[in-house]
């Protein structure tokens, strides 16, 4: 059965968002963020036939958290476009093992799909974790961006994704 409505084809195009972070420390970003990729996914949807989907750990079936769960997480990682990731006051040993797993992605020529936003510049902070996250962003020479409100997060994800169609579409 074809449900696509008039003028649409239907040749969807998926675009997945992996969301790397605690989630206790974020809860409510990660939901916020929840409902904005909803919302543009659903415009995105009608309009351009793109299926905008956000891929949170708290999201996965109860039977994979069971698990090996991790396991499961770092496939999803692999297989995003965009995987971003959020550091407040702590960078916490998962999110640092999925941050390895993301710059698989470097020698692929993918380093512009990892996006890595802290609330405190990671150089200046003696947080827990934070030496090992300065020492994966110089080996991996990622980028930290300011995390300074959802907003930001909004546009850079939005500016992400853009690149990432502007180069499939002029490479």
């Amino acid at each position: 059965m074809n449900n696509t409505k008039p003028g649409q084809t239907d040749c969807m195009t998926q675009y997945n968002i992996f969301l790397c972070s605690s989630i206790s420390e974020f809860s409510e970003e990660r939901r916020e963020l929840s409902a904005y990729v909803y919302e543009l996914s659903r415009k995105t949807r009608l309009q351009s036939n793109l299926l905008i989907h956000l891929i949170k750990c708290e999201d996965e079936d109860e039977a994979i958290v069971l698990g090996g769960k991790q396991q499961q997480y770092n496939e999803d990682i692999r297989k995003a476009d965009l995987v971003i990731f959020l550091f407040g006051k702590r960078a916490g040993e998962y999110t640092l093992g999925e941050l390895d797993v993301a710059a698989e992605r470097i020698a692929e020529g993918k380093k512009d799909q990892i996006l890595v936003l802290c609330e405190t510049d990671p150089y200046k902070t003696d947080g827990e974790g934070f030496c090992a996250l300065k020492k994966k962003l110089d080996a991996y020479r990622l980028h930290w961006h300011p995390l300074t409100s959802l907003d930001r997060i909004e546009r850079m994800l939005t500016e992400a994704m853009f690149f990432h169609f502007f180069k499939a579409v002029n490479p």
